[in-house]
């Protein structure tokens, strides 16, 4: 039995950045194209992913466009993708999303990682009109995915970043008081800081309340607190940050600057007790 490639993204880049699992090796066959593929295969599996992104990359240029490579283009289009999300090269992963999501062979499975990992990349890039576009269109296209409320999370993250936070503090409390989801502590502290931002002390205050047992969460929310003319560039770190531990849990926290960073880092320690 083959082992199939299994990308489990990551939640904000522990929910983006697809776990090394190992790639769906095609079956041994004669030729010159077939053999790229299970170099790059096994570059993959070997966690050599700048070296599987390459060979899915040259099978394309050399042979992309011939009708032999037709039934192989799943199967590297597919595990291009997973490649690029596992080297955090979004830009690329957004025009290899949108190549791969043409082919109508690629199953339903797989296309729902594809819509997921769209709006991920998107946000990524500073795309955020985009990113939040296409995470509404996979949560209503795949209104049962397993990866809904993580894509709800960086719809609402989103706002943040864009400045409506009275919006984004509306999102993030119906993910607070979801009682499925599993992000009700990252929406928490979200949440928080979008109704002080927007000037809503009196929302602010009975959420304080229900969570003073926490104590060592609520020291951590003081953190996100933004000082005089850090606003914006805490909403993007943020944004960033949160995007990145729902990427991957394989992926080290790349966020860096003062107090973005520190309040980026905060997020990251209330999401885990």
């Amino acid at each position: 039995m083959r082992p199939k490639l299994i990308i489990l993204p990551f939640l904000c880049l522990a929910v983006l950045i697809p776990k090394s699992a190992p790639a769906e090796e095609a079956a041994p066959e004669a030729g010159t194209a077939r053999d790229i593929i299970l170099k790059a295969d096994k570059a993959y599996n070997e966690k050599r992913h700048e070296e599987a992104v390459a060979g899915y990359q040259k099978f394309l240029d050399d042979f992309g466009t011939s009708p032999e490579a037709k039934p192989l283009l799943p199967h590297v289009r597919y595990n291009l993708v997973a490649a690029l999300m596992q080297t955090q090269k979004f830009g690329p992963a957004v025009e290899a999303i949108e190549e791969a999501r043409k082919i109508p062979e690629i199953t339903p499975d797989k296309q729902e990682n594809l819509s997921f990992w769209l709006g991920g990349s998107l946000m990524q890039t500073g795309e955020t009109a985009k990113a939040r576009e296409a995470l509404g269109e996979f949560m209503e296209k795949f209104p049962r995915s397993r990866r809904r409320e993580d894509a709800a999370l960086l719809s609402a993250t989103l706002l943040v970043t864009e400045g409506d936070k009275k919006e984004a503090a509306a999102a993030l409390g119906a993910i607070r008081k979801n009682p499925d989801s599993v992000h009700g502590g990252r929406a928490a502290v979200l949440e928080l800081h979008s109704l002080i931002e927007s000037g809503q002390d009196d929302a602010a205050l009975p959420l304080v309340t229900e969570m003073a047992g926490q104590q060592d969460r609520i020291t951590q929310l003081a953190t996100l607190r933004p000082t005089p003319g850090s606003s914006q560039s805490a909403s993007r770190k943020l944004s960033t940050s949160s995007s990145r531990i729902l990427i991957s849990s394989a992926t080290p926290d790349a966020t860096r600057g003062g107090q973005a960073s520190q309040r980026a880092h905060a997020l990251v320690k209330f999401s885990n007790p």
